[in-house]
């Protein structure tokens, strides 16, 4: 959207950058961009695509640590159960 509103800002005051016929272009462009980004984002930004990931680079050599840590593998420290009067399945 920032390339839109720059040509659209420029043309409100008077020195437009663009023709209208390249704007049109333009927005051809660069509105469909949003909506294709989107899914891809989302999927990206999702805990369970990076837990692949990691796993995918475990496997050539690469994250071994984060990889066990999304496999369930390891055990941070401040989750033992040492000390605790719960019991391991106590959150609290």
């Amino acid at each position: 959207m920032a390339p839109i509103s720059f040509y659209a800002l420029s043309a409100v005051l008077t020195r437009p950058l663009i023709t209208v016929s390249n704007s049109k272009i333009l927005l051809v462009l660069f509105y469909p961009l949003n909506s294709c980004a989107n899914p891809f984002l989302y999927a990206i930004f999702t805990k369970a695509f990076r837990g692949d990931v990691f796993i995918l680079l475990s496997k050539v050599g690469f994250c071994q640590h984060r990889a066990q840590v999304f496999r369930g593998q390891t055990v941070s420290p401040k989750h033992s159960s040492l000390g605790r009067a719960g019991g391991p399945e106590d959150p609290w």
